[in-house]
C-alpha cells in the first residue's frame, strides 16, 4: 500500500491536475490502488480508495485500505484488521487535514503525525504515529504565530489520546526595538502522558524543556546558530543540551540545494534519555525487545551523549540522518532518503538503535523499523507501486506486536478543478 506522500506527489504533480495555487481555485484528486502481498507470512489482497481536495488554505486527504486474507484454497475469505467496533478504525480514514490562515498566523494539522520536532529536539524529537503498517493513527498539531511569539500544541490521538504537549517561543529583543530581534529566541515546552506504563501500573508522566537559541551569523548562504536546553523528565531525571546548528543554502532565500548540520553535546543525570518522545515513543512506552522494561522504568544512570543531525536537499532528492552515541558504546542511527521526479518516486527509511557491535546491524533487537516504497507512472492515469514496512501493530491494547507488510500493485487516478457552484 503506497503511502500518502508518494500518492499525492504522483497525483498532483504527475497526472497534470490543476494546482490550486496557480489556478486560484480548489482541486480534487481520487485514486484506487489494487494489489497483493503479505502481512507477516499470510498472503493478502489489498484495495485502497483515496480522495483528496486542496486549496490555498486547506487540504483534505481520505483513504481506507481494506485487507483480504487469502486462505489455503486461494480464496480471499475475510476482512483483516478493520475492526468496525473501534472508533480508531474510522479515525484512520482521515490521513491528513490541513487548515491555515491566509498569512500563516494559524495552522492546524490532523492526521498521521511524522517527524514532529520542537526547538532543538531535546524533548520532542521526530515524534510520529506512522509505525503501524496497517492502521494509521491520527493525531493533531496546532500552531499560532503572533507578533514576536508563537505557540505550539500536540495531541497524539483524536480518539483515546494519552500524550499532550504545549510549547511556545518568544523573541524578547523585539519588544526592546532591536532591528534584528529574531536572532534570539526563548523557548519552553511541557509534555504529559496521562497513563504511562510505569512501575507495573499506569501513572502520569510529565516532562518539560526550557531553552534558548541565538543566531551568531545570518548571511545570504550561511546561518550559524547556538542552542541551549535544560530538560526535566519524571523521577528527577535531568538533562542539559548544548548544540551548534549550521545551515547552508545555495540560492537563499530562493529554493535550491541546501544542507543543515546540528551537533549536540548532552549530559544526563538520574537515568535521563535525550529526545525522549521520538518517532516510536507510543510503542516503546510499553517496552519492546527481549526482556526490555517499559520506557519509563529504564535507567541509564548518569550518562553523556553526542547527537548528530543532518538534513539536506539536492535537486529532486531529500536526505538526512540522525545519530546518537553514548560513552557506554551504544549507537543509534536513523537515515532517510526521498526522491520525487516527474515520472517516479521513491522513499526509504531505517531505524536502528541500541547498536553495540557490527553484528547488531543485521539483527533485530526489537527496536528496529524500516520502510521502503517506490512508484512509477505508467501513463497519464495509471501507476505501479511497491511498498514494504517493518513495524508494529497493536492486535490487543497494551501489547505491541511485530508486523511486516509488503504489497505491490497498480493504481488508477483522476483529478481536476472543483467546479464552482
Amino acid at each position: 500500500m503506497i503511502s500518502t506522500s508518494l500518492a499525492l506527489s504522483l497525483a498532483f504533480s504527475l497526472i497534470g491536475t490543476v494546482d490550486a495555487s496557480t489556478s486560484g481555485g480548489p482541486a480534487w484528486q481520487s485514486s484506487l490502488q489494487i494489489g497483493g502481498g503479505a502481512v507477516n507470512s499470510q498472503a493478502a489482497l489489498v484495495m485502497a480508495p483515496r480522495l483528496g481536495v486542496s486549496s490555498s488554505v486547506a487540504e483534505l486527504e481520505l483513504s481506507f485500505p481494506i485487507f483480504l486474507r487469502v486462505g489455503s484454497n486461494g480464496v480471499a475469505d475475510s476482512l483483516w484488521y478493520n475492526r468496525w467496533d473501534q472508533p480508531e478504525t474510522y479515525a484512520s480514514i482521515l490521513e491528513n487535514l490541513f487548515l491555515t490562515s491566509g498569512s500563516g498566523e494559524f495552522i492546524l494539522r490532523i492526521g498521521t503525525l511524522k517527524q514532529e520536532v520542537f526547538g532543538s529536539g531535546a524533548l520532542i524529537d521526530s515524534y510520529g504515529t506512522s509505525w503501524d503498517p496497517i492502521v494509521k493513527h491520527a493525531g493533531m498539531v496546532g500552531e499560532i504565530n503572533l507578533d514576536g511569539m508563537f505557540f505550539y500544541g500536540l495531541v497524539n490521538r483524536i480518539t483515546k489520546p494519552n500524550l499532550f504537549a504545549l510549547g511556545g517561543g518568544v523573541h524578547p529583543l523585539r519588544w526592546l526595538g532591536d532591528s534584528d530581534a529574531r536572532r534570539l529566541m526563548l523557548l519552553a515546552e511541557f509534555v504529559v502522558d496521562i497513563n504511562a506504563p510505569m512501575h507495573g501500573d499506569r501513572e502520569v508522566l510529565s516532562a518539560g524543556d526550557i531553552g534558548a537559541r541565538l543566531v551568531f551569523h545570518s548571511g545570504q548562504f550561511l546561518q550559524v546558530e547556538g542552542l541551549l536546553d535544560g530538560v526535566f523528565l519524571h523521577g528527577g531525571r535531568l538533562g542539559s543540551h548544548i548544540s551548534l546548528l549550521v545551515e547552508l543554502a545555495e540560492n537563499s532565500p530562493l529554493g535550491g540545494d541546501s544542507v543543515s548540520v546540528q551537533l549536540e553535546m548532552i549530559r544526563g543525570w538520574e537515568g535521563y534519555e535525550p529526545g525522549y518522545f521520538d518517532e516510536f515513543y507510543d510503542v516503546e512506552r510499553w517496552g519492546t525487545g527481549i526482556n526490555r522494561a517499559a520506557k519509563a522504568d529504564q535507567d541509564r544512570g548518569n550518562s553523556s551523549f553526542l547527537r548528530l543531525r543532518l538534513d539536506g536537499q539536492s535537486g529532486p532528492a531529500r536526505f538526512g540522518v540522525r545519530a546518537q552515541w553514548s560513552p557506554t558504546g551504544e549507537l543509534g542511527v536513523v537515515p532517510y532518503l526521498r526522491i520525487s521526479t516527474g515520472r517516479w518516486s521513491a522513499l526509504g527509511m531505517i531505524r536502528k538503535v541500541g547498536l553495540k557491535s557490527a553484528d547488531d546491524l543485521f539483527s533485530d533487537n526489537g527496536r528496529s523499523f524500516g520502510e521502503f516504497e517506490v512508484s512509477a507512472l505508467l501513463n497519464k492515469d495509471f501507476y505501479a507501486f511497491s511498498h514494504l514496512v517493518y513495524g508494529w501493530h497493536f492486535a490487543e491494547p497494551e501489547r505491541p506486536e511485530r508486523m511486516t507488510l509488503w504489497t505491490m500493485g497498480v493504481g488508477a487516478q483522476v483529478g481536476g478543478e472543483v467546479p464552482e457552484s
